[in-house]
């Protein structure tokens, strides 16, 4: 789910409708940034910890009640669920997800493919990679 203008989304029942409907198939469900929003509008943060934007942390607290929400953390896996912080705590998100698909070797090759001299791997809080 990507991030910026979330209330695109979390104002649209026929998105959060979707997403409710496509998240059972989902090998992985990615947010950045405030897209964390629409994943809590769909109950699929219930339960889960995760972060967000540094600027939406008490917004996010204050909306997803049953979700524990972490400030300084690049992203946090729950498994099924990854949260990202800001914008390229994103790319960090994206990488950690090729690095459990594909392998730290990969995921390595990919960040410096990108020239992406940034991603430091242990910035996130893995919180379970099994399918919960």
């Amino acid at each position: 789910m990507p991030g910026g203008n979330s209330a695109n989304v979390t104002g649209d029942e026929a998105s959060i409708r979707w997403l409710k409907t496509v998240s059972p198939d989902l090998k992985i469900a990615l947010s950045v940034c405030t897209g964390a929003f629409a994943l809590a509008k769909a109950g699929l943060l219930d339960g889960k910890k995760a972060t967000t934007w540094y600027g939406a942390i008490e917004r996010l607290k204050d909306i997803a009640p049953k979700t524990t929400v972490f400030e300084q953390k690049r992203f946090v896996d729950n498994g099924k669920v990854i949260t990202t912080a800001g914008v390229s705590a994103g790319i960090d998100g994206a990488l950690h997800v090729v690095a459990r698909l594909l392998g730290d070797e990969t995921a390595q090759k990919t960040a410096k493919y990108m020239e992406y001299d940034n991603w430091e791997p242990n910035k996130g809080l893995v919180v379970s990679t099994g399918n919960e």
